[in-house]
C-alpha cells in the first residue's frame, strides 16, 4: 500500500540510484498519483533547505540533501510496479515536508507539482467547511 512516507529505491538513467520518498498524496483519496522527492548524497549544487546527516533515518548513510527542484509526480501504477525499501519516520517527513513549503517560497518546485499540492491544500480547506 503506498502512503506518504513510503521510501523506493530507483535506478537513473546513469546507473546510480536515490532514495525517493512519497511526501504527499490527495488527503482527500481523490487523485491516484504522488508528489515524491528523493534524497540526494552528491557534493555539488547542494540545496540546504533540508539536509540529513548520517543515521538519522534507516536509508541514509551519508550526508545528504533533498532535490526539491527535481520534484516528481508518480502514479500510483508506477508506484505499485515497485516494492518500497521501508517508511521514514514522522519527524524525516515532517521535516521534508517543511523544507517543501519554503522551496515553494523560493520557487524550486516544478510548475505540476506545485498546482498539485495547493490544489490540495485548498480541496482539503474546502472539505472541512461543508
Amino acid at each position: 500500500m503506498i502512503k506518504e512516507g513510503s521510501v523506493y529505491k530507483l535506478t537513473s538513467s546513469e546507473s546510480s540510484f536515490h532514495f525517493h520518498i512519497v511526501t504527499f498524496r490527495d488527503p482527500l483519496g481523490r487523485d491516484s498519483v504522488n508528489i515524491v522527492l528523493y534524497i540526494s548524497s552528491s557534493t555539488t549544487l547542494i540545496d540546504p533547505t533540508c539536509t540529513f546527516k548520517p543515521g538519522e533515518d534507516f536509508f541514509i548513510s551519508k550526508p545528504s540533501w533533498v532535490k526539491y527542484r527535481n520534484c516528481k509526480v508518480l502514479s500510483d501504477m508506477d508506484l505499485e510496479r515497485l516494492k518500497p525499501i521501508g517508511i521514514v519516520s514522522d519527524k524525516t517527513l515532517e521535516k521534508i515536508k517543511r523544507g517543501f513549503e519554503l522551496a515553494l517560497g523560493h520557487g524550486k518546485i516544478g510548475d505540476y507539482p506545485k498546482f498539485l499540492y495547493l490544489k490540495w491544500k485548498d480541496d482539503l480547506l474546502f472539505s472541512h467547511l461543508k
